[in-house]
């Protein structure tokens, strides 16, 4: 359940003009034009490099809205949402004859109305001909890793909770989470069970809406999740609606846990996040002397993978440790100080051999070096910003610890470090105290205001605890241990980062809410957590809701999670964790469960705090 590896398939059939390689047409048209929208090139560009275009056949890839030459002698690819604007944009480059041929390709399902506009312009164009073929791709989401999707649903939090909304935003927000959830099944080719709290939330409407949606879909003879649908990218021979293991679709809102959402993170994927704004995997960081270096994170690349989920600081002993073995290799290989035409005395089979570890060592010294930078960013942003302090007591807080007294937060605050940090520490605090007096909390609101800190924030969540009692925890966890850390010196700079003075600790294992609750609808557990949650079956007939009751059996070995109003890398490493840790000792990877978890988009803590501030800009105005 894979669902970056479902998606780049896909994207590389319709890249190949949705041909055959044994179709005449297939080798026709070898060399092609890309032309895509904002929402599509956001889905392209965490899968595709530039080199991965090119050998795809990709000669140009431009976006629809920009001024264009013509190549009248290139096929063109188009993948764009399907809007009116962009219909428009499309009937007027077929009228200029940009290209010799248009492969249509719409990121999701095209409405009646749009797709009669398109053929009504180019037929007014004389130019219907050139269009060759349209498709609907079903591709309405933006994959970052192999477990991991966006909607790309912007001020998700603040639009699903906006008391002010209309009814027509609400409705077209449930639309295109469903639109895209809808897209995720169809990428994974399995019809999923669907749950999700009885709350009468937007999680509620997503999931019955979403239910109805598949419904309907099945009820067609030729169907994306049917063995006698024509050939669809997204088959795979379990893709059966009524397959024995199915996964089940999570659904939640943001507000079973808003503490997560401003948590600092220590682990070194998620502390990137969270520190270094990572965006579809891309960071920026600040040089020293001047302007900015752009790194590309690959989800495949081995060294990201497997340190994603340790402390930050830990990945300097694997930089080091990688950067000694890759030292060892060039030295065991003669190849220090060795030109190709040095190694040209060997014999031949030897040289060949030299010669292809030149390329791929050079490759992993460059991807050591990123990394060590990016390590010794987060390193700066620790120090300066006295996060060490703030996440210690973070954890103390959320594991509801009797050291973490009100005198704790209070120093914390006088101490450095930017007021924002300082103001996610007390959020969480708030959070986590059910009977804080008015009497403290004046004294923490001077505090704050004192610091420059906004307590728009806090308005909001004032008016949300004062209707919602069901604060989520995490659970229960042991003291956080010290943990001591040294490593000799390091390449370059990166030397600076064993010098530096913060508390580094091992943060103590625990599952987050949502977690628990995956574990709990899993594992098929009568545990009150999930007493209330609804159940639904978009491959019976008759309406697939039941309450209280599922219709399985067996505990579940596939999840997708879903929050609706946002995500982050804390919430996704811990349901990682909790996967890995469901292999048995000396068991096959298989054994284990499978978790794929998706959100309408990622926070850092800072822009989650910046969506309770909106809404509380707003409740302060209309407090009633």
């Amino acid at each position: 359940m894979k669902i970056r590896e479902k998606q780049i398939e896909a994207l590389k059939k319709m890249l190949q003009l949705n041909l055959s390689p044994e179709s005449e047409e297939y080798w026709q048209n070898l060399w092609k034009v890309l032309i895509y929208d904002d929402v599509c090139q956001d889905i392209l560009s965490p899968l595709f490099s530039v080199e991965d275009l090119r050998r795809q056949g990709v000669t140009l890839h431009l976006s629809l809205h920009k001024t264009r030459q013509p190549v009248p002698d290139v096929p063109a690819i188009y993948f764009v949402s399907p809007t009116k604007e962009n219909i428009s944009r499309i009937c007027e480059d077929c009228s200029k004859r940009l290209y010799s041929a248009f492969h249509i390709n719409f990121s999701s399902s095209i409405s009646r109305e749009l797709l009669e506009e398109l053929a009504y312009k180019t037929v007014q164009s004389n130019t219907e001909k050139s269009v060759v073929r349209v498709f609907d791709q079903y591709m309405n989401f933006v994959s970052l890793e192999d477990h991991l999707f966006v909607t790309r649903h912007k001020n998700s939090y603040f639009e699903f909770h906006n008391p002010l909304i209309s009814d027509h935003d609400a409705i077209q927000n449930v639309e295109e989470i469903v639109d895209s959830l809808f897209s995720v099944a169809a990428a994974l080719g399995q019809v999923p069970i669907i749950q999700c709290p009885r709350k009468g939330d937007a999680a509620e409407i997503i999931a019955k809406s979403l239910d109805e949606k598949i419904r309907n879909h099945l009820g067609n003879v030729a169907n994306l999740f049917s063995e006698s649908s024509s050939p669809g990218i997204y088959k795979s021979p379990s893709n059966s609606g009524t397959s024995f293991q199915r996964p089940v679709l999570i659904i939640l809102d943001r507000n079973v846990d808003l503490t997560v959402m401003m948590s600092h993170a220590w682990s070194y994927k998620a502390s990137v996040h969270d520190l270094l704004s990572m965006h579809n995997n891309t960071v920026v960081l600040n040089k020293k002397e001047g302007g900015t270096s752009k790194y590309s994170l690959d989800p495949t690349e081995p060294f990201w993978n497997e340190n994603g989920s340790i402390p930050f600081y830990q990945v300097a002993v694997s930089v080091k440790q990688k950067v000694d073995e890759l030292e060892a290799k060039i030295k065991d290989n003669n190849l220090v100080g060795n030109s190709e035409q040095d190694l040209m005395g060997s014999e031949l089979e030897e040289v060949t051999r030299k010669l292809d570890l030149l390329p791929e060592i050079n490759k992993q010294k460059e991807i050591m070096e990123m990394h060590g930078k990016i390590a010794l960013s987060l390193l700066e942003n620790v120090n300066t910003r006295g996060l060490d302090v703030l996440f210690r007591l973070e954890e103390g807080v959320m594991a509801r610890s009797a050291l973490q007294k009100k005198k704790d937060i209070l120093a914390a605050l006088e101490g450095n470090g930017k007021p924002m940090d300082k103001m996610r520490l007390f959020l969480i605090y708030y959070i986590m105290h059910q009977n804080i007096s008015q009497a403290e909390l004046s004294e923490f609101e001077e505090k704050l205001e004192a610091l420059g800190c906004d307590l728009t924030p806090l308005i909001y969540l004032k008016q949300f605890k004062a209707f919602d009692d069901n604060w989520s925890t995490t659970t229960s966890a042991s003291p956080v241990g010290n943990s001591p850390f040294g490593v000799g010196d390091l390449v370059g700079s990166f030397k600076t980062m064993f010098n530096a003075g913060i508390q580094l600790f091992v943060p103590t294992t625990k599952d987050y809410y949502v977690t628990r609750i995956v574990d709990a609808v899993m594992e098929m557990k009568q545990d009150k957590i999930v007493q209330d949650f609804l159940y639904f079956d978009p491959s019976q007939k008759t309406d697939g809701q039941n309450f209280g009751r599922t219709r399985t059996t067996s505990p579940f070995k596939e999840a997708i999670v879903f929050m609706v109003g946002g995500g982050n890398y804390l919430e996704f490493l811990n349901l990682k964790e909790y996967a890995k840790n469901s292999i048995p000792k000396d068991g096959l990877p298989t054994l284990g469960k499978t978790i794929l978890y998706g959100s309408t988009e990622l926070f850092t803590g800072e822009q989650f705090v910046d969506q309770l501030r909106k809404l509380g800009a707003i409740n302060s105005k209309n407090p009633n």
